[in-house]
């Protein structure tokens, strides 16, 4: 008698514990479908379910038209163009009483080179494609302002002799090689 009563409380046991886990997996598959999907360009908390059936990617039409969910723009995404592939703008450079200043905003390295070489008399052998450069270097020694602009330039460089103002008479360029290994002197 008491085998048959067992019985149905553990059939009943079961049964809940079978509706429990059928609902846990419901709430764990709309979970993993909700984080599945891409979010749309912009979500408003008021529009709700709507705002989560727009954000569904569209299907593709054979004609291989897209249609637009109604209420969104049509405007295309624009990405920002990186800054080195804006035209470089010159940079001031500036030599008086021995102390140089580099004023550069998306500048070319040749061109700050090439500036400083007319301000002090500098010859400049080497120099092929200069970087972009970015910041205000100086005032300061000649040399060491110079130093700082072409660290991580992608140049080897060398400063010889004494010009203008304390700026070198001659600047001599290598391009680094990062598979070279390192000379002996």
């Amino acid at each position: 008698m008491h085998s048959g009563k067992g019985e149905t409380i553990l059939t009943r046991r079961n049964t809940a514990l079978i509706g429990l886990c059928v609902v846990w997996l419901c709430v764990a598959s709309a979970a993993c479908t909700q984080a599945q999907q891409v979010p749309g360009p912009t979500a408003s908390p008021t529009r709700g379910a709507a705002a989560s059936a727009s954000a569904k990617p569209a299907l593709a039409h054979p004609a291989g038209e897209r249609t637009q969910p109604a209420g969104e723009s049509t405007k295309p995404t624009i990405t920002p163009p990186f800054p080195t592939d804006a035209a470089a703008h010159p940079a001031a450079v500036k030599l008086r009483n021995g102390k140089l200043t580099i004023e550069a905003n998306n500048s070319d390295l040749g061109q700050i080179l090439q500036n400083l070489a007319s301000i002090s008399g500098m010859t400049i052998n080497g120099l092929n494609k200069g970087p972009r450069v970015f910041g205000v270097y100086g005032p300061g020694n000649s040399r060491e302002v110079l130093r700082d602009l072409l660290v991580g330039s992608g140049y080897n460089f060398i400063m010889v002799g004494d010009g203008a103002q304390g700026a070198p008479r001659e600047l001599l360029l290598t391009p680094q090689n990062k598979n070279a290994s390192a000379a002996v002197p």
